[in-house]
Formats: structure tokens, C-alpha cells, sequence
């Protein structure tokens, strides 16, 4: 059996199945998987988290069943690491000593292959053999106190070393892909029955608008407020963590629900309520470089899906509403709401099942078994 050691960019959450997940889970039927959680680091926990941050100071060990295992690492990483690589080497020292002891506990003799989806990690696994790097996100379109120079100089250096990089996204693989040693494009997916409802009962007309996911700086506020004043006689539902309050006023208004975090397992019935759902997405570097999962997510449940322009949803114009601007988005819910028939309900869900993560891992297994 394969051991994979995964250090991922993801932190640990029982409301989202992100890429990383939702790969090692199939992936851990054939091989054992230790997925290590993002290095976080102190100051941004007391930012984001402070409640919560003294538990976050201490390793944990968040799922251990069969052959998969999630290791949530301490938050001691030291800031700044996106601005001076030395900082970087020192807190791939620390995470070297988490992972020598995760080795011990698990009498982990041998690694067949280091999944690296977090580029922070290159100065660990410089000399390690085996090496895939998942490119999931454009790094530099991240808002934040980083050094451009510094971001690209780590993530080329793991680019050159990989024996395999993956891209997540069309434009990632434009992008990035010249620099690496072997390229992949294997775009994300969903859990397709997890998300599937009959087409017959995907047929829904209680005026829902559904946004299910992160709501940060790519979350356009503007366009969302025109569509909720424009659009009263719809109620618009929110599911996800809302990262710098910005639906702080939006919540006030009367046609507005906020669900905050929800369960993974429970996300499936929002879903379901819904009527239409959408991607109000300000389009720049880091959304240009997004192939969102809950797009695929959208679709699986057969729903009509409205979005803004960008590279990856315009992949599927034949079954998604895709909008100009802020007037041509509420106009395009409106429509979305009225032709919600059978017949393209029936077309989303085959698109999704196509795009199911159950296909992409059979994708990753050719990849890996070339190594």
C-alpha cells in the first residue's frame, strides 16, 4: 500500500470538503493518507480566531479512520513567511519536527509520495523525492502584507522541483505550467451524490436565492445589494463563513437570511430549498485563476446557476446564466427562476456527474501511478 504524506494549503473545517479532501478521502481506499492542515501562524489565529486560539496552539488530531488521517497542525508558525524565506526555512524546520513525530506515533518507516498543495512547504521537501504539487490557487491574488517577488520565487522553486504539478484551473496551467517539470490539468469537482436531488423534485418555486461558500474580498457586495433591493419579492440565502463582515448591513434588510457555517453533511438540503443559485464573484487575478467546486455543486443538485464572467464558468455557458454587470445579473435570476424545466435540469446534472470527484480520482491515480 502507498503512503502519502499531503501538506495541504487548507485549515481544517467540518462545513467544507475542499479539493484536498475530497481527493484523499477516495484516494486513502487504495493508499494510507496523513493530510496535515495549513501552517497557520499565531498572530493571524488571534486576528481571525480569537476565541478560539488558545486550542489552536496545540497539535490535534482531528480524523483517524482506516487509512486516512487528518493532522491539524499547532498555530506557532512564525508571520511574515511570504515576505522573507528565511522565515519560511524556519518554520519548515517546525513543521519538520511535526512530521517526524506523526512518523514515530504511526511507525511510518517509508513515503511513497509528498502531495504538497501548499507552496510554503517547498523548503521541507527540497529533498525529497516523489513530489506532486497541486496548484490550486493564483497565490498572488490573495489580498494581504506579502512580497510578490518572495510568493513567486517559492512556488517556481516547487514548480521546478515537482516531479508532477497539477493545475486546478485553465489559467493556472497558462500561467504556471512552462515551469514546471510535468504538467497536469485536472480541474475540481463535487461530490455528486452527495448533492443530487431528482430532477423532478430540483423543480422549485419558493423564491430562494442561494450563495453557498467563503464570503471575502472576491465576494461582490455592490452587486449583491442591487440584486437584493432590485429583486424583493425573492428571499436571498447565505451559507459560509463571512470573513470581514460584509454582509454586516446586507443582513438588515428583510429578504436576507445569514446561515453562517453549516455542517457539511447538512449543506445538501440549503441546496435543495434553493431555486436559483449564484457566483457573484468580482473578477480579478485570483477569481480569473478559480475553478469553484460549488459550481459543480450547484449543478449536481440541478439547479439554475447565475454567475459573473470569468474564464472557468464560461467553460459551461450551455447550462450556466452568466452576467455583464449588476442589471444583466438580477435580470438573468429572474429568467434563471422562470426556466427551470426537466429538460435542463436533466443537462446540468449530467455536466456535474461528468465532473464528479469520483472521475477526477481516477485522473490523479493515472498521474500518481507514473511516478
Amino acid at each position: 500500500m502507498k503512503i502519502i504524506f499531503a501538506l495541504e494549503m487548507s485549515p481544517i473545517s467540518n462545513s467544507v470538503k475542499g479539493r484536498g479532501e475530497q481527493i484523499f478521502e477516495r484516494l486513502a481506499i487504495d493508499c494510507k493518507i496523513v493530510f496535515f492542515s495549513k501552517m497557520e501562524n499565531i498572530l493571524s489565529i488571534i486576528k481571525n480566531h480569537p476565541k478560539d486560539a488558545f486550542k489552536r496552539l496545540k497539535l490535534k488530531i482531528v480524523r483517524q479512520e482506516n487509512d486516512f488521517i487528518i493532522i491539524e497542525l499547532p498555530a506557532i508558525f512564525l508571520p511574515a513567511a511570504n515576505i522573507f524565506r528565511i522565515i519560511n526555512r524556519i518554520n519548515n524546520i517546525i513543521l519538520s519536527f511535526f512530521v517526524w513525530y506523526i512518523r514515530k506515533k504511526y511507525n511510518i518507516k517509508k513515503i511513497d509520495i509528498w502531495w504538497v498543495g501548499y507552496p510554503y512547504a517547498i523548503d521541507y521537501v527540497k529533498d525529497k523525492s516523489k513530489i506532486v504539487y497541486d496548484c490550486f490557487d493564483e497565490h498572488l491574488g490573495w489580498k494581504g502584507y506579502y512580497l510578490k517577488s518572495t510568493v513567486k520565487k517559492i512556488e517556481r522553486d516547487l514548480l521546478q522541483l515537482a516531479d508532477v504539478s497539477i493545475f486546478s484551473a485553465s489559467k493556472l496551467l497558462e500561467n504556471k505550467g512552462e515551469y514546471a517539470k510535468k504538467s497536469l490539468l485536472i480541474l475540481n469537482g463535487t461530490d455528486y451524490e452527495h448533492f443530487y436531488m431528482l430532477p423532478n423534485h430540483s423543480r422549485n418555486y419558493n423564491k430562494i436565492i442561494l450563495y453557498s461558500g467563503v464570503i471575502s474580498h472576491w465576494f461582490d457586495v455592490e452587486l449583491i445589494e442591487h440584486c437584493i433591493q432590485t429583486l424583493q419579492d425573492f428571499t436571498f440565502w447565505f451559507v459560509g463563513p463571512d470573513r470581514g463582515s460584509y454582509l454586516s448591513y446586507l443582513c438588515k434588510l428583510k429578504n436576507v437570511k445569514y446561515f453562517g457555517l453549516i455542517k457539511y453533511e447538512n449543506l445538501a438540503k440549503y441546496y435543495h430549498e434553493s431555486s436559483v443559485c449564484i457566483i457573484p464573484f468580482k473578477v480579478d487575478k485570483l477569481i480569473e485563476s478559480t475553478n469553484p467546486i460549488k459550481l459543480y455543486e450547484y449543478l449536481s443538485a440541478g439547479k439554475p446557476v447565475v454567475t459573473t464572467k470569468y474564464p472557468e464558468a464560461e467553460k459551461y455557458k450551455a447550462v450556466v446564466y452568466i452576467a455583464n454587470d449588476k442589471v444583466d445579473f438580477s435580470n438573468l435570476i429572474r429568467i434563471a427562476y422562470q426556466e427551470n424545466e426537466i429538460e435542463k435540469i436533466t443537462q446540468r446534472q449530467k455536466i456535474a456527474s461528468i465532473n464528479s470527484w469520483d472521475r477526477r480520482i481516477d485522473e490523479i491515480k493515472r498521474a500518481l501511478s507514473n511516478l
